[in-house]
């Protein structure tokens, strides 16, 4: 599978320094051989105009900005010795000239003008964006409006990002959450899950992990009392709401937090298939929401203590007689077990960051044939979907530890919490928590 990333880079943007650029490539090069940058700086003129910029003040502006950040990109590129032609850019007047990209674009403003809960977040989206250009101006409707093209063009243009590259899917890569999107190819606001793309989060280095500072995660931990932590939210497991969270592994890990006298920093909500990534970079220390092995995770990962085991059967549609295809989370447990037990089917691949049951709703809607689920996972997906029909394969059962999982190279920070679980499950925490969020296990 072709999978390019695309680093996002707004003309204008006083975020992207010498050092953030640079930091964004180290970490995406760390991850993938090839990039290409997305600078949209023709669609730009309509933020400058929105600031009050004539028309030949707002192009001349954009595509100054946009030379200068193109510039940076290959300068940094060059500093880092990248290989020559691992970097590209997007060149906007190929892209704006090809049907593709004009569907998609009349696509995106008939959902504009349709979608009352797509509008408020395309305008909300933008007026942030205006009101940090200057924070004690009331800006406007019309400005908001003239502005809100410039995200447009950008969703428009993610749309047809793979196609345009010749690829099976892109990966957008900002130093910040951008909600829009990540709705958008969730399917939230159209239903229409977007598989070709996804989202991630690069932390601006100001608040990454200094190895100059501290010599390890553990150290820094030790120092500070503040561990940073990665999740994803996963049913009963790891709950996420509106202004804090909740779940059998949310519990354990603040009973942790609580005996060891530490804080956490939510750092960052984190797709499965970039566990192993995100935790190398040193982006966060652990990862709190469940995590089942896989070859690749045993390989790159430390997994703690099991907190309990569970079984993951194959489940298949009532309807499908024969499983040609299967439901899998790039990089997650049904890719790993897809490739381990169906070796010779198409795999159907579900966005990154849709829900923890989004495998089971492909089958059950015929979109794939088959997938791997606990029954835990599939009994809250038939409360969802009371309508549902899924059939367990019983010849394939696999016992899965749960647990929480830190880098390779933190044997203290390891430690520490298996000495902590250990002693919960002496104490009968472990068996408390299990029954309060009625848990099946082994």
């Amino acid at each position: 599978m072709k999978v390019i990333p695309i680093i996002g880079a707004s003309p204008g943007n006083s975020f992207f320094t010498d050092q953030e650029v640079g930091h964004l490539l180290k970490t995406v090069f760390s991850q993938y051989t090839e990039a290409v940058v997305f600078i949209p700086d023709v669609p730009a003129r309509d933020t400058y105009k929105a600031l009050g910029y004539s028309e030949g003040e707002a192009k001349r502006k954009a595509n100054m900005k946009g030379n200068n950040l193109k510039n940076r990109f290959n300068k940094m590129a060059q500093k880092l010795g990248l290989k020559h032609g691992s970097l590209s850019f997007v060149n906007w007047k190929d892209v704006s000239q090809g049907p593709s990209y004009l569907k998609a674009e009349a696509d995106i403003d008939t959902l504009f003008e349709a979608n009352k809960a797509f509008r408020e977040a395309s305008l909300g989206t933008t007026r942030g964006v205006l009101q940090n250009h200057d924070k004690e101006r009331n800006w406007d409707e019309l400005e908001v409006s003239q502005a809100v093209k410039y995200l447009l063009c950008e969703l428009a243009f993610m749309s047809v990002a793979a196609e345009y590259l010749e690829a099976d899917r892109v990966v957008y890569v900002y130093n910040k959450e951008w909600k829009v999107y990540q709705d958008l190819i969730r399917g939230v606001f159209d239903g229409a899950e977007r598989g070709d793309q996804q989202f991630l989060l690069v932390e601006s280095e100001k608040n990454m992990f200094s190895p100059v500072t501290y010599g390890s995660a553990w150290e820094r931990i030790e120092k500070t009392k503040v561990i940073r932590a990665g999740y994803f939210p996963w049913l009963n497991r790891f709950i996420e709401l509106e202004n804090s969270f909740s779940g059998f592994m949310y519990e354990v890990f603040e009973e942790i937090l609580k005996r060891e006298g530490w804080t956490v920093d939510w750092v960052e909500k984190t797709g499965y298939g970039f566990i192993p990534d995100r935790l190398e970079s040193k982006v966060y220390d652990v990862f709190c929401s469940t995590v089942w092995p896989t070859a690749e995770r045993i390989d790159r990962l430390e997994f703690c203590e099991s907190l309990f085991e569970v079984p993951c059967y194959l489940w298949r549609s009532s309807e499908s007689d024969l499983i040609k295809s299967v439901a899998v989370k790039y990089g997650d447990i049904q890719d790993a077990y897809a490739d381990e037990y169906l070796n010779d089917t198409r795999k159907i691949y579900v966005p990154q960051f849709s829900d923890a049951l989004s495998h089971l709703h492909y089958v059950d809607t015929g979109k794939a044939d088959a997938t791997f689920a606990e029954p835990d996972h599939v009994e809250a997906y038939l409360r969802d979907y009371p309508e549902g029909n899924l059939t367990k394969i019983e010849s394939v059962m696999v016992p899965c530890t749960n647990s929480f999982v830190v880098g390779k190279e933190e044997p203290e920070l390891l430690e520490c919490i298996n000495k902590n679980i250990v002693q919960m499950k002496r104490e009968g925490f472990i068996d408390t928590l299990l029954e309060k969020y009625d848990i099946a296990f082994l």
